[in-house]
């Protein structure tokens, strides 16, 4: 599997998100090359380690969006919610003794990029227009809408 490069596309232009994104990226790139090199407890304790950072990350971006009054708050929580589920079902499994980083990689991976391109893209281009302009953009609603009822 390769590695993730971080380019202007995964940035959704919010700073402080950017930064912990590019933590994610940096952790998920240490997790792959650990497990490239058969290094299976080093792989383990970055499994663990990424999966920490993305809870905790999650709750931030969660409670930026309920400041902010995003419309899909409860929707994005909701991806949230499923997203660290698995990760912590992995979690569970490794813990007691399964080696579940080569599954945990490709849906990581997967899970990561679409949610960073997808859900965190559509409500940073709302709370840009907002911020820009004060009246509430739809553009970033009506795309996670689409993706939704697709």
């Amino acid at each position: 599997m390769q590695n993730i490069n971080w380019t202007d596309e995964l940035s959704i232009g919010i700073e402080s998100i950017d930064l912990q994104h590019r933590h994610i990226v940096d952790l998920f790139n240490r997790l792959n090359e650990a497990h490239k090199h058969g290094h299976v407890t080093v792989a383990n304790e970055l499994l663990a380690e990424l999966i920490g950072y993305k809870v905790s990350h999650c709750a931030y971006e969660e409670d930026l969006l309920k400041k902010s009054g995003f419309p899909l708050y409860k929707m994005h929580k909701l991806s949230h919610e499923l997203l660290i589920n698995k990760c912590l079902a992995l979690h569970q499994r490794a813990e007691s003794g399964e080696y579940v980083v080569n599954e945990a990689i490709p849906f990581l991976k997967t899970a990561l990029l679409r949610h960073i391109k997808g859900e965190d893209a559509d409500y940073a281009t709302y709370m840009r227009q907002s911020q820009r302009n004060g009246q509430k953009d739809g553009r970033g609603l009506l795309n996670s809408l689409r993706r939704v009822f697709k």
